[in-house]
């Protein structure tokens, strides 16, 4: 019965939500003054989920007068429940927001006022004025929907929910089952495993701005059903090669099973080398350092094969296949398949495959079939955790030969960070060596970062040894290389000079001095000059012709602003020689080649413990 007969008609419809209609109904709202609520049933263990504004909800309930606890109204005594859409203002405020509080499967006891129920008037005969109400409702279940642009022309509804809370972002990949039907139900367009790309527009589909908000709506493995209006669809002109009418309203339903995500798994992580996924792993398990994998792989360059799928067998970091494939092998999921591009013929160039250096840019497809678990660091003893670190320094040192700089960086940071915290150390002697091993790992980094030209990573390293131990002569020497390109010359020179005092006859330490000290009197000669060209600008500046006096005031002071004349002059124009760094910037100095961090014999090799 309608809301103006002001009669009860078994459901608590009536009262419209003051502006509920506009907003979506938060999920743990706080209850107006008066309203309360008390689990009588708590829902089932896991369910997190509530319903949304807009979701389909199916209720059982008993109402009763709080007066003197009369029952005026249940759905179980019809043996029918009740259903209405949440936050639409089809049933009594206190319902609203009650049951958006609810998972399924509970059953809650609702103390609602007479302001969020029927108010002054009631709903005679069986409810009087004023009445606050006791509501015990079940939630039986409900149907999440959702209108996706707010304007009631695509309505969403989730067919199965998924417990996956990956969404696809925009320039995603996504392979989905998509089955489009007109209202009557006549299918007109299938597309099992359609890969389509989030944001872009598929020629002969549904528009592009449809499809990603659908899309970006939904998670991995949900299915859904999507009723559009004709506007948001086909419009006038209809499409699927005349299947759809013009201006029909259509039913697409999609099921999102797979997000092909992009991920960096470059050894330095800068964006190298990234994987997609085609086709989803196994639970969340991957492949690690040291794991035996079992890989299917092929090669292409545009449209020729390379290399047909080829089966390999090999143990993770130990550096028995090319970079690429040692990268990525880490990285994968049982029964994941994934692509990767690749232009950089160190990377992918593979003597064992076949694939050549000169062929250009290569797309590696690799199924993970199967792989051994990587070892548990955690559980180690303290010397088999030496054991392990020594085992990844002697690779890192291998790689380092091998001229395969960005694989040894990886160990060795792999070393560096492995024997970063060791207060809970028991054994000292193991202690030690683990921090000699840290050492050397950050000695190296340096060294490879240098060649590298990774300046500020370098510089960091060097920082961590000098922590511990300050006159570190390698790490003062790699850290005056880094200094020296990025033309911070006053501490290269220190730090120069302080390899020197340990170190008096240290060659390559003199000729990286003397490569600073020229850098700085270069420095030094472009300040002199940009000062010489300030100075001379402020001597050509005009001077203001004298101006009257100004009427003279109570405040005392007066104008200060002019009784020294213009700036900078008092030199002569010459620029102030206190700003320099003081380490014989005027005297001459030999042209001699500035040395690059790898050429000398205290920097080009790879620290092996026995160093200073």
């Amino acid at each position: 019965m309608s809301d103006s007969e002001g009669e009860y008609d078994g459901a608590p419809v009536g009262m419209d939500m003051d502006g509920s209609t506009d907003e979506d109904m938060p999920k743990e709202p706080e209850f107006p003054e008066g309203m309360k609520k008390e689990i009588l049933v708590e829902g089932p263990m896991g369910g997190w989920k509530k319903p949304q504004k807009g979701d389909e909800v199916v209720v059982h309930y008993t109402g009763t007068l709080a007066e003197d606890g009369s029952k005026f109204d249940s759905s179980k005594d019809r043996d029918e429940p009740f259903e209405f859409t949440l936050g639409t203002g089809q049933v009594i405020q206190g319902w609203d927001l009650g049951v958006a509080t609810m998972k399924a499967g509970e059953t809650a006891k609702f103390t609602i006022p007479p302001e969020l129920g029927y108010g002054e008037a009631g709903s005679p005969p069986a409810i009087p004025p004023n009445a606050t109400l006791i509501f015990e409702v079940e939630l039986i279940s409900f149907t999440s929907k959702a209108d996706l642009f707010g304007d009631g022309q695509v309505i969403k509804t989730v067919l199965e929910e998924s417990s996956n809370f990956t969404k696809p972002k925009k320039g995603q990949e996504v392979v989905v089952d998509v089955v489009g039907k007109l209202q009557d139900g006549g299918e007109v367009d299938s597309r099992p495993d359609f890969v389509l790309e989030v944001g872009k527009q598929t020629p002969g589909f549904l528009p592009e701005a449809t499809v990603t908000k659908i899309l970006l709506d939904m998670k991995k493995g949900e299915k859904c059903s999507c009723l559009i209006a004709s506007d948001r669809a086909f419009g006038e002109a209809g499409g699927v090669d005349g299947k759809i009418p013009g201006g029909s309203a259509v039913v697409y339903d999609f099921h999102l099973k797979t997000i092909r995500e992009v991920s960096d798994v470059s050894f330095l992580e800068d964006g190298s080398l990234m994987k997609k996924t085609l086709i989803d792993g196994e639970g969340y398990k991957k492949a690690g350092e040291f794991s035996t994998v079992n890989l299917s792989v092929s090669v292409r360059s545009g449209t020729q094969q390379l290399v047909q799928e080829k089966e390999l067998n090999f143990t993770v970091g130990e550096g028995s296949h090319c970079e690429l494939l040692e990268a990525v092998a880490a990285k994968l999921k049982k029964g994941e398949v994934a692509e990767i591009p690749c232009s950089d013929k160190d990377v992918f160039a593979s003597k064992e495959l076949g694939v050549d250096p000169s062929v250009g840019e290569v797309i590696y497809t690799v199924k993970c079939i199967d792989f051994s678990d990587e070892i548990e660091q955690w559980s180690l003893s303290e010397p088999d955790k030496l054991a392990l670190g020594q085992r990844r320094k002697d690779l890192g040192g291998q790689f380092f030969k091998a001229g395969r700089i960005r694989m040894a960086i990886r160990k060795y940071k792999t070393v560096a960070d492995q024997f970063n915290y060791l207060d809970s150390w028991k054994n000292e002697d193991c202690k030690d060596k683990a921090k000699e091993l840290k050492k050397i790992a950050d000695l190296n980094l340096a060294l490879c970062c240098l060649k590298r030209k990774m300046w500020d990573e370098a510089k960091k390293h060097c920082d961590a040894v000098l922590k511990v131990e300050s006159m570190n002569v390698k790490a003062l020497y790699r850290r005056a290389c880094a200094l020296v390109e990025t033309r911070d010359f006053f501490n290269a020179i220190r730090d120069c000079d302080n390899v020197l005092m340990t170190d008096p006859g240290n060659a390559d330490a003199k000729r990286l001095k003397q490569s600073a000290k020229k850098g700085q009197k270069e420095e030094d000669m472009k300040s002199k000059a940009l000062w010489g060209r300030m100075c001379g600008a402020f001597g050509k500046m005009e001077t203001p012709e004298p101006q009257p006096a100004p009427p003279e005031s109570d405040d005392e002071g007066g104008d200060h602003g002019h009784s020294h004349g213009g700036h900078g002059h008092s030199h002569g124009g010459e620029p102030c020689h206190g700003h320099g760094h003081g380490h014989g910037a005027s005297e001459p100095e030999p042209q001699i080649e500035k040395p690059h961090a790898h050429g000398h014999s205290h920097g080009g090799e790879p620290c092996h413990g026995h160093g200073h």
